[in-house]
């Protein structure tokens, strides 16, 4: 069975925070709750581009987007959508 998108993006959140977010209860807290930091970002904004073959630009990289975890998967969603 393949992992989805929600659960991808939450494993990689969790190995980047050593914590065990779950989009099912943890996607409306905010990334920097859930211990994105600004250095973590950068992490994960390389690791999410490397996983699911995609760019992300930077003005993408907004509250709307990267604000949640919620809003971290939506985004990586509709980028990997086309």
């Amino acid at each position: 069975m393949t992992e989805s998108t929600s659960q991808r993006v939450a494993t990689i959140v969790g190995q980047i925070t050593a914590q065990d977010p779950d989009p099912s209860t943890d996607g409306e807290q905010s990334l920097r709750d859930l211990g994105i930091s600004s250095l973590r970002m950068i992490e994960l904004i390389g690791t999410l581009e490397t996983t699911f073959s995609i760019r992300i630009e930077d003005d993408e990289i907004d509250e709307e987007n990267f604000g949640t975890l919620a809003g971290l998967i939506r985004y990586v969603e509709e980028k990997t959508a086309g």
